[in-house]
C-alpha cells in the first residue's frame, strides 16, 4: 500500500433535516479537513445527500442495494467504496462523527500490510455549526469535549479504518441495526489481521442526537431486521467489540495485546476464531452449535428473539 494514498471516508447519511442535518454537515466537513489527501463518498438518495456531496466536494453514489424493508445494505457500500479506494486506506464512519486533526495522520503512520483500526467515541451534546474556516476549529472542539464529553463504552463502534482488500464478501447486513459492526471486528480477527484499539491516540466526537420516529431506538436492537443481522453474523459468538482488539495504539506506537480484555473473554472467543477444518476446528464448531441452541431455547422461553 502506498503511504501517500490518503484516507477514503465513506458513509450513508440520514436525510439532512433539522439537528441531524447540522451534525452531519459538521461531520463531513471535519473529514474533509483531516488531511489534504482525504476523500469522501456519500451513499444514498435521501433528502439533501446529493446537495451535501456537491457542497463539500464529495463523490455521491445514490444507488445502494436495500433489503425488503428499504434499509441500505452494508455489503453494497463496502463493495462500492473498495472499487474507488485505489491505494487509500478506507474508513467507514457514521455521519454524526466529528474527527479531529490527528486521525488521518495517525492512521497513515501504521505500517502494517493489513489491519483494522477502531476506537471508542466521546459523546457530546453539541448544537453548534463548526466554523471550519477558523484554523483553530479542532482545538476549540477538543476543549469543548474535554469539558463536557463522556467516553462511550467498548460497544459503540463508529469508525472502521482498514486496508484495501481486508474484507471480501460481507453478508447483506442492514445498516443501522445490530451486529454488523461487531461482525467486522470478528471477521478481521478471524482473518488474523491485526485489530487495533486507537482510543488512546484518536479522539472522535459523537454529536448526540435522537432517533427519528420511523426508527425508534429499539429498532436498532430488536425487530425483524435486527434478528436477521444477528443471524447473518453468526449470533453473539461472532459479535466482537473494541475490547476484543488484539493491539493497542499508544504514544510509544503499537503495543501487542489489550490488557483490558480478560482471560475469560479470550477463552469465550476461542471457538469462534478457531472453528473450521480439522479435529480442533470440529470441536469448536460443536461448542458454537451447543451455545446457539442454548441461547435459542432461552429466547423462546423469554419470547425475545434477540
Amino acid at each position: 500500500m502506498e503511504k501517500n494514498g490518503g484516507l477514503l471516508f465513506f458513509s450513508i447519511p440520514k436525510p439532512f433535516e433539522g439537528h441531524i442535518g447540522r451534525i452531519q454537515t459538521n461531520a463531513i466537513q471535519s473529514w474533509k479537513a483531516s488531511g489534504s489527501a482525504a476523500r469522501v463518498i456519500l451513499f444514498g438518495d435521501d433528502q439533501g445527500v446529493a446537495e451535501a456531496a456537491r457542497r463539500f466536494g464529495a463523490l455521491h453514489i445514490p444507488e445502494v442495494k436495500k433489503n425488503d424493508h428499504g434499509t441500505p445494505l452494508v455489503s453494497d457500500v463496502f463493495e462500492k467504496a473498495a472499487k474507488e479506494a485505489g491505494s487509500s486506506l478506507l474508513c467507514y464512519i457514521n455521519t454524526d462523527i466529528i474527527v479531529l486533526d490527528n486521525l488521518a495522520h495517525t492512521a497513515a503512520a501504521i505500517t502494517l500490510p493489513r489491519f483494522l483500526l477502531v476506537g471508542r467515541r466521546w459523546d457530546l451534546d453539541f448544537e453548534e455549526d463548526v466554523d471550519f474556516k477558523d484554523t483553530e476549529w479542532a482545538a476549540k472542539v477538543r476543549r469543548t469535549a474535554d469539558a463536557r464529553a463522556v467516553l462511550h463504552s467498548n460497544t459503540g463502534i463508529d469508525y472502521f479504518i482498514f486496508t484495501p482488500g481486508l474484507y471480501g464478501t460481507i453478508p447483506p447486513f442492514a445498516v443501522g441495526r445490530t451486529a454488523w459492526d461487531n461482525w467486522l471486528i470478528y471477521k478481521a480477527r478471524r482473518e488474523r489481521a491485526p485489530v487495533i484499539n486507537g482510543t488512546e491516540m484518536i479522539r472522535i466526537i459523537h454529536q448526540n442526537h435522537g432517533y427519528p420516529a420511523r426508527l425508534h431506538k429499539n429498532g436498532v436492537w430488536q425487530g425483524e431486521e435486527a434478528c436477521r443481522n444477528l443471524a447473518l453474523a453468526g449470533d453473539l459468538d461472532c459479535c466482537f467489540t473494541i475490547k476484543d482488539a488484539d493491539w493497542n495504539l499508544s504514544p510509544e506506537g503499537l503495543v501487542r495485546g489489550d490488557r483490558s480484555r480478560g482471560v475469560l473473554r479470550k477463552i469465550w472467543n476461542y471457538p469462534a476464531l478457531h472453528s473450521g477444518p480439522g479435529a480442533v476446528g470440529s470441536v469448536m464448531k460443536g461448542i458454537l452449535t451447543l451455545r446457539r441452541a442454548a441461547r435459542l431455547t432461552i429466547r423462546r422461553m423469554r419470547k425475545n428473539p434477540v
